[in-house]
């Protein structure tokens, strides 16, 4: 509901203006968020790096300890400079949104865009 507060005005807004209102409710909320993002990150990031062969396994089962409002807010983080270059990747190679609660994501179609689609939905080729 935060986050909403912040970004509901950016509902057809740019990637700026976004980054902009996450901003201030990062900001607000970063000792609570920073570790939090951090341990996420690393996890699927080890994942990535290992050498066992079936990482979307692995991948799917930290993906589903995470409930509908943490997606939602990592969803606006990854588009954040905190996450853009390193997790994004992973979030559009693994299908990390994939069962994403739209519903929470202000203006989700404009948004979404910010993602690959497969960041949503598999890819043939995975």
């Amino acid at each position: 509901k935060k986050i909403k507060g912040e970004i509901v005005l950016l509902k057809n807004s740019t990637k700026e203006q976004i980054v902009e209102g996450y901003d201030v409710f990062y900001n607000l909320h970063k000792s609570d968020l920073s570790h939090y993002f951090r341990t996420i990150y690393h996890i699927f990031k080890f994942i990535d790096e290992s050498k066992i062969e079936d990482k979307r396994r692995y991948i799917a089962i930290a993906r589903a300890q995470l409930s509908s409002y943490e997606q939602a807010v990592l969803f606006y983080n990854y588009i954040h400079s905190n996450g853009y270059d390193k997790f994004k990747p992973l979030i559009e190679k693994y299908t990390i949104f994939e069962n994403i609660d739209t519903s929470l994501i202000v203006g989700v179609e404009v948004h979404k865009n910010l993602y690959l689609k497969t960041a949503f939905y598999k890819s043939d080729c995975s």
